[in-house]
């Protein structure tokens, strides 16, 4: 994945773009490094063992950086895309990198004056000043790297879960910054070739000179090699793929298949794998020619050996001159006896590797050298894109910037209560049966009121809270939910999602009070649940200090929850379709068109019916995925859309929409009518029906070699 900040607007000085990152996430920062860098002084003069801040800082660090990341997918959705998710990452890892350097150079300005003011009586503390100060100077750079280590991985952790699982939901992709690029080891060194680095986690290289000759063991003579052993082409190039070296050199794996094959008779799997390890030593051949003739492979496989005494000629050499000795150069200084003992063993096991153990060393090599180009690629990359960045503190520049509307915010939600509403979404559910429930337990001399409380109502009140929903009516044979969507709080522009997800929280809450019944001996309720969609403000008024909201998508719901009671009395005597809701087109001289002037007729029991402008807030809401298949016991395709939303919480709920057409009503027809007219849309609980679909996707995705995210809740 690119990193294209390029695409973001610039700020207020026309050349950076401007970024406010949270303040609690700021202060969080900046208490924690100073805790490590604190930490690291008080230990690393003793050799005290480094555990790292406790384990709560931390994950209160993965909780301030999730609420910021989250913040800027919820933005995404609607504006740049993945570079405003890049940019916030990118901006925290900034904020993080800045802060620890200001972090050692106050750590260091404060020694400094402790010892020009200390007072007579702390004159025998100057010594430990002194020798920390010195310590601090010695290691600042693998202080640094110690300290930026810790907060990268607590980002690799946080990014690992359920920040993978939002992006994935609606952005469509789990990483927004490559992975490979997080856990870079360069990002950490003091420089790229730094000796350290290169030899914990590549291979010793020096970096060399444009004009080193063929001869010359460095960076720039073999990426002069590579580009002629590997061209690229139009829009590939083979070496950006470390693991391709594999594929084309490591003769094991053609070995591996080759004996696979062979076991299950596969003669065509085993023609091609006996012409790819063919290739592959042919290719193999290629590279080392050139290698063993100018003197270079002798070096490279004294280069590797480097990793395995590093540790114990630590104190006792650098890692070219320990090169030269393993090439047969003598040291400057004679080493101690042991060294020189490990290195005289080194040198005959060098003198007695055979060709096939200089040709593995090879491939094992050029894979690590291979991902040292591909880091160090990254980490250009990322200095370029943290140099487009501008971290803004000052409320002047914040003003401006955010008056010219360039200043991308990333944090915790703002407060929306004195935000203006733009659009909203409203849920009527129908609860049919409740008088007869009322009625046949005061006949026992039951308590109606305490039943619908525990089992229904007090639930529902839970659910309401949990998704931020409004309460615009709630008697006991109707509930009307509202979910207002204010300007600027992006992360809350779920409305018709998260209202699809409280109409299937009523369906399981109804369930529930329906257990009750049937082991009481009570009838069962039932409802029907509309959803609308408006994308203007409700109007309001009060009655006193009683709000009444006034909005045509309370009318449009109330007639998406209704059910004909003509479809009810057939579908009871057997016709029937699968789902919850059907609607069925009223022909041309039937007496039911002439009731109200209808000219459709509605079933909806138990199900959830979605207007077609909720619909399409729906599609800009998430990422939906169509898929058209034959459910059993339907004669018609049907088409599904599945997705995932979040809740306020930020956990993942999984929704399945159905779109249905609607059919030419005919009381002979199975399903009362066969389908043709236009179509509606249905938000789909049956469990079954989930599954299926979801199998569906999944074998999809793997045939397509994309992984499919985790099921939601």
């Amino acid at each position: 994945m690119s990193l294209d900040l390029d695409r973001l607007t610039k700020g207020i000085d026309n050349l950076h773009i401007d970024v406010a990152l949270s303040p609690s996430f700021q202060l969080m920062v900046t208490n924690l490094i100073e805790a490590l860098v604190t930490q690291e002084l008080e230990t690393g003069l003793g050799g005290a063992k480094r555990s790292g801040a406790a384990f709560q800082p931390w994950e209160e660090f993965r909780q301030h950086y999730a609420a910021l990341v989250e913040s800027a997918i919820h933005q995404a959705k609607s504006r740049e895309g993945i570079p405003l998710v890049q940019a916030a990452q990118l901006a925290a890892i900034k904020w993080i990198w800045e802060r620890v350097h200001a972090s050692l150079d106050e750590t260091r300005q404060d020694l400094r004056r402790r010892m020009a003011s200390a007072s007579t009586h702390e004159e025998h503390r100057l010594l430990e000043w002194n020798e920390q100060l010195a310590w601090l100077t010695r290691q600042r750079a693998k202080l640094t790297a110690r300290i930026l280590r810790q907060f990268l991985k607590a980002i690799l952790k946080a990014e690992d879960g359920p920040l993978g699982d939002l992006r994935a939901s609606l952005l469509g992709v789990r990483w927004a910054l490559p992975r490979t690029l997080l856990a870079n080891p360069l990002i950490l060194a003091e420089h790229p070739f730094d000796e350290d680095t290169l030899i914990a986690h590549y291979v010793w290289i020096k970096p060399g000179q444009p004009h080193d000759s063929d001869s010359t063991y460095s960076y720039a003579a073999m990426e002069r090699r590579l580009a002629a052993w590997f061209p690229n082409t139009a829009d590939f190039a083979w070496i950006d793929n470390p693991a391709n070296v594999a594929l084309l050199l490591e003769q094991d794996l053609a070995a591996e298949h080759l004996t696979t094959a062979a076991r299950s008779d596969d003669h065509a799997g085993r023609t091609l794998w006996l012409g790819q390890r063919r290739f592959q030593r042919r290719m193999l051949a290629t590279l080392e020619r050139p290698l063993r003739r100018t003197g270079v492979l002798p070096q490279i496989l004294a280069a590797l050996e480097v990793a395995a005494l590093a540790k114990p000629f630590a104190q006792v050499c650098s890692p070219d001159e320990l090169h030269q000795f393993l090439l047969g150069k003598p040291p400057r200084k004679p080493f101690p006896d042991k060294q020189r003992k490990l290195g005289k063993e080194s040198r005959r096991r060098l003198d007695r590797l055979s060709h096939r153990q200089e040709q593995a060393l090879l491939v094992k090599f050029l894979m690590a050298l291979l991902t040292f180009r591909r880091d160090l690629a990254l980490l250009q990359r990322l200095r370029h894109a943290l140099g487009l960045l501008t971290l803004r503190h000052e409320p002047q520049e914040h003003r401006l910037s955010r008056a010219n509307r360039t200043l991308y915010e990333f944090g915790a939600i703002a407060d929306t209560s004195a935000q203006a509403i733009q659009r909203h979404a409203i849920l009527k559910a129908d609860i049919r049966g409740s008088t007869r429930v009322v009625d046949e337990m005061r006949t026992r001399g039951l308590n109606p009121a305490t039943h619908f409380s525990l089992h229904f109502f007090e639930p529902l009140n839970q659910v309401i809270r949990e998704y931020g929903a409004e309460k615009v009516f709630l008697e006991g044979d109707a509930v009307i939910l509202a979910i207002a969507e204010h300007d600027g709080a992006v992360a809350h522009h779920y409305s018709v999602a998260r209202l699809c997800g409280i109409g299937a929280k009523l369906l399981e809450l109804m369930q529930t009070q329906n257990q009750a019944c049937r082991a009481n001996g009570l009838p069962e309720l039932e409802l029907g649940i509309g959803l609308a969609y408006c994308a203007t403000p409700p109007t309001v008024l009060f009655d006193g200090n009683r709000p009444i909201m006034i909005s045509p998508a309370i009318g449009k719901a109330d007639r998406l929850s209704s059910c004909s009671w003509t479809l009810r009395t057939l579908r009871a005597a057997g016709s029937a379709t699968w789902m919850n809701v059907e609607l069925y087109q009223i022909p041309e001289g039937d007496p039911l068109r002439g009731d109200k002037g209808e000219g459709c007729l509605r079933y909806n029991v138990n199900g959830i019916e979605l207007d077609a402008d909720g619909f399409a807030k729906l599609q800009t809401e998430l990422p939906l995925h169509e898929i058209t298949l034959q459910v059993p016991g339907d004669q018609s395709p049907t088409t599904f859309f599945s997705g995932r939303y979040p809740a306020p919480n930020g956990a993942l709920h999984s929704l399945l929409i159905r779109r249905g057409t609607t059919r030419r009503f005919d009381r002979a027809h199975p399903q009362l009518g066969t389908p043709g007219g236009a179509v509606f849309y249905e938000v789909v609980v049956a469990q079954h029906i989930h599954a299926l679909v979801a199998g569906v996707l999944a074998l999809r995705e793997h045939s397509s070699g994309v992984t499919p995210p985790p099921q939601a809740a």
